[in-house]
C-alpha cells in the first residue's frame, strides 16, 4: 500500500474508533496452508501487519521474488535480524512471484531454512509467515512507484509505517534495516 494511502487508512481508523465505531474487518485469510505461502491481496495482507502490531510488536515485511538475487541474499540476513531481537518483532516475508512461480518461491524458503540453519545455527521457520501477492495491482498497491524488490516496511506497534527501505545490496541494505528495527522498538518502549 502507497505511503499515502496507507496514511489516509490510518486517519480514517483513527476517526473510526474515535468515533466509538469498532475496528473495521479484515477479510479472513485462509491460514490451513499445508506449509505452502500463503496467497493475499493487500487488504489481505494489511491484516496481517496491523494483527501483528496489535500484539505489540514491530513488523518487518519484507518483499521479495524468486528472480531477485538481492532479494534471496537478504532473506538468511532478515531471519537472522529477527531471531537475535526475539519477541520483539515479527518478520514476515511476502513473494511478489506470480501463482505460477508459488511452488519455487516455496522451494527457494526451504533451502534457505537449510542454509540459514547451517549458516546461523537457528530453525528459520519461514514458511510460517510466507505469503505471496500474485496479482500486480495488488503488488502495485504495495509498493507504489518501487522498481522492484527487494524492498522493507517496517511499521512499529502503533500499526504505522515506520520505515520503508529499497536497494538492491543485501549486505549494504542490512545495517539500515536493522538500525530501523531497533529504532522502531526504542520508540515502542
Amino acid at each position: 500500500m502507497p505511503v499515502k494511502a496507507a496514511l489516509c487508512y490510518l486517519a480514517l481508523l483513527g476517526l473510526t474508533l474515535a468515533a466509538g465505531c469498532s475496528e473495521p474487518e479484515y477479510p479472513e485469510i485462509d491460514h490451513s496452508h499445508d506449509g505452502d505461502l500463503i496467497q493475499v491481496d493487500a487488504d489481505a495482507l494489511n491484516a496481517v501487519v496491523q494483527a501483528s502490531t496489535r500484539e505489540g510488536k514491530v513488523t518487518v515485511v519484507e518483499v521479495w521474488a524468486t528472480w531477485c538475487a538481492p532479494c534471496i541474499d537478504l532473506i538468511p540476513l532478515m531471519k537472522k535480524a529477527a531471531h537475535d531481537r526475539g519477541d520483539q518483532m515479527r518478520l514476515i516475508s511476502v513473494s511478489v512471484d506470480g501463482q505460477e512461480d508459488a511452488g519455487q518461491a516455496k522451494t527457494t524458503l526451504q533451502q534457505l531454512e537449510k542454509d540459514i540453519s547451517e549458516e546461523f545455527g537457528i530453525h528459520a521457520h519461514l514458511l510460517e509467515n510466507a505469503y505471496i501477492l500474485p496479482d500486480p495491482v495488488h503488488q502495485k498497491a504495495l509498493l507504489g512507484d518501487a522498481i522492484a524488490p527487494p524492498t522493507v516496511f517496517i511499521y512499529g506497534t502503533d500499526g504505522q509505517l515506520f520505515k520503508r527501505i529499497d536497494g538492491s545490496d543485501a549486505n549494504s541494505l542490512i545495517g539500515e534495516i536493522t538500525q530501523a528495527i531497533d529504532d522502531a522498538i526504542a520508540a515502542a518502549g
